[in-house]
């Protein structure tokens, strides 16, 4: 090679060589690179609907009702479940264990990130430690009223109770 031809390679850019290449490439093979180009759509939107139904999981709603049994939504609901998640509202608790006959302290605090906790205290006299119980919402089932009838229920309050709950 001459020095001329040889300054004219070193000219262009490395991006430009790259990006004219895949463009030859895309040109001569138009069925692949659209079978490519679909796949890679389909990817990133499938992608993006996880992140949709991870998030809704994840975080309660406020101010809306839970999304109903599947068989009960119309096709409408269903497309629109499918396409933003389920909806899980926060649950209220109206119960203490002063329900249960149980005497008991109620104690605030606010957490780091600002939230608002409230627990409760279930003192023992004959107690062998200190229990705290963080409470699972998302199934549903279990809120302070239900954990605490079924330990009671199991003669399993032979601890004292500390039940948290982050409103």
């Amino acid at each position: 090679m001459t020095d001329r031809a040889l300054s004219v390679v070193q000219k262009q850019p490395a991006g430009e060589i790259v990006a004219e290449k895949c463009l030859r490439w895309i040109r001569t093979h138009p069925k692949l690179s659209t079978c490519l180009g679909l796949l890679t759509a389909a990817f990133v939107t499938l992608n993006c609907l996880a992140f949709m139904h991870a998030h809704a999981m994840t975080h309660f709603t406020h101010g809306v009702s839970r999304t109903d049994r599947p068989e009960n939504l119309t096709v409408f609901q269903r497309a629109k479940v499918l396409l933003t998640g389920v909806r899980i509202p926060k649950p209220l608790n109206l119960d203490s264990p002063d329900g249960q006959g149980m005497p008991f302290m109620t104690h605030r605090y606010v957490g780091p990130t600002g939230i608002e906790y409230e627990t409760w205290h279930i003192p023992r006299s004959d107690s062998r430690g200190l229990a705290t119980n963080l409470l699972d919402y998302i199934r549903g089932s279990i809120c302070p009223r239900v954990a605490l009838e079924e330990a009671v229920r199991r003669g399993e309050i032979q601890w004292m109770i500390r039940v948290a709950d982050d409103r």
